[in-house]
């Protein structure tokens, strides 16, 4: 990397995280009383069901996590408006472990009680958005915002694929969007910023293509930064993966090398912004936070949350994730694990059967390793993809995307013509 370009991307980390320590000191410095009223009925409707629910008890992708929710929202709530700084770093809430948060989020704000908690190593970026809106609305009316942003940013994306990546890349998106279940999405604030960030970059990463294709990594650089700002550690691969996906069909798998620098430069970014939330609570309140995130990172990566050994726990991970795929989350217990297990092998053999045997476009077999790297992820942080498999299985939307492409590009149409006229031929 030439000098010039390192400082550029110095001077944009920097700028960067000035930007998101000022989004959260000024969210942090809206007084309580401007969100009490929607927060208390948000609170209230929360508790109407419990913290983890299925929309569809037949349907495992259903699952709702309004535990992580109640969490933002007391976080929003905690925020103290005297010192603002401090307390978005410290993002402390009230929790009781005789209770769930649902309950603990109502008793916060019935009672105003201090907040007792500290939750530093994520950033909880997302709040930026919730507290302002909870001015003005509540939850589930946030909720139905929710789905009409989501909805749009995704009518747009698959716009733009159409119309710059073709057919192929828009009806992948389509069907990575059915497998993964969107419609579920906008139903818990959680879900949310992961698939926004991913579909608004779509757009972004079209335009500069074609107008600034210089400038590529920067896109990557920042959408590195924002996902570890607001992201709960669900799917944040998406806003790498699908980004790099595009790249990939612009060059038709030359530059590779330009492909992989831009996917470096996203976690880059990423980790750094981790790292320095971490570096500035250890600032203000002391180490004992940043050893506190190295042993929660640790626990994720290698906790037992399965018995039978961490073997068991990183297969066991990759099945419940594939599990959840539509329409494998209607199965039930045994066949499910086995058609899902049987099923994509099934696909490899049958994309062997019907491949191009000439003229294989080269990123065919790269687009097979990019599909790969949700499962890498899930082997990586075992504990944590075992546990919440309900939403990390949506980092399997590139993966599906991916299948989708090889299947487009790979497979050999004019040969499946001349089967198909035999057939009716014969008929």
């Amino acid at each position: 990397m030439k000098t010039k370009h390192f400082f550029n991307y110095v001077i944009l980390f920097g700028i960067l995280l000035v930007a998101e320590i000022l989004l959260l000191t000024a969210t942090a410095a809206i007084p309580r009383d401007f969100i009490h009223e929607n927060i208390k009925v948000s609170a209230e409707y929360l508790c109407e069901k419990e913290p983890f629910f299925h929309i569809n008890h037949k349907d495992l992708a259903s699952r709702i996590d309004r535990h992580a929710d109640a969490i933002l929202l007391n976080i929003a709530y905690s925020y103290d408006s005297k010192t603002p700084f401090s307390s978005a770093i410290k993002s402390a809430y009230y929790f009781n472990p005789l209770k769930n948060e649902n309950s603990n989020l109502l008793y916060a704000v019935t009672h105003n009680v201090a907040p007792n908690y500290v939750y530093m190593r994520y950033w909880h970026g997302s709040v930026v958005f919730v507290k302002p809106l909870l001015c003005v609305m509540s939850l589930p009316q946030i909720y139905v915002l929710n789905a009409a942003v989501l909805g749009l940013l995704f009518l747009i994306a698959a716009i733009v694929l159409y119309r710059f990546y073709g057919k192929g890349a828009c009806f992948g998106f389509v069907a990575a969007g059915i497998a993964c279940s969107l419609w579920y999405v906008p139903l818990s604030l959680e879900y949310m910023p992961v698939f926004v960030i991913t579909f608004s970059a779509i757009p972004l990463t079209a335009y500069i293509q074609q107008k600034h294709p210089d400038k590529i990594g920067y896109l990557f650089f920042l959408l590195g930064g924002i996902t570890a700002y607001t992201d709960f550690l669900t799917t944040e691969t998406l806003t790498c993966l699908i980004p790099l996906i595009l790249l990939l069909l612009h060059h038709q798998g030359k530059q590779i090398a330009f492909c992989l620098k831009s996917g470096l430069t996203w976690i880059c970014c990423y980790g750094l912004t981790w790292f320095f939330k971490w570096v500035l609570y250890s600032v203000v309140y002391g180490a004992q936070g940043f050893r506190d995130a190295l042993s929660q990172t640790a626990y994720r990566t290698a906790g037992q949350a399965a018995s039978g050994g961490l073997f068991s726990q990183m297969s066991g991970a990759i099945i419940r994730n594939l599990r959840c795929l539509f329409p494998f989350s209607f199965l039930a217990d045994p066949h499910g694990r086995m058609i899902t297990v049987i099923l994509f092998p099934a696909l490899l053999m049958l994309f062997w059967l019907i491949r191009k045997q000439k003229n294989m476009p080269s990123f065919v077999g790269i687009f097979f390793l990019l599909g790969m790297l949700p499962y890498v992820r899930f082997v990586i942080l075992s504990n944590h993809a075992y546990i919440h498999y309900f939403f990390t299985y949506r980092a399997q939307f590139a993966s599906v995307f991916c299948l989708f492409l090889i299947f487009w590009y790979g497979t050999d149409t004019e040969f499946l013509r001349k089967e198909w006229k035999k057939i009716r031929h014969h008929r």
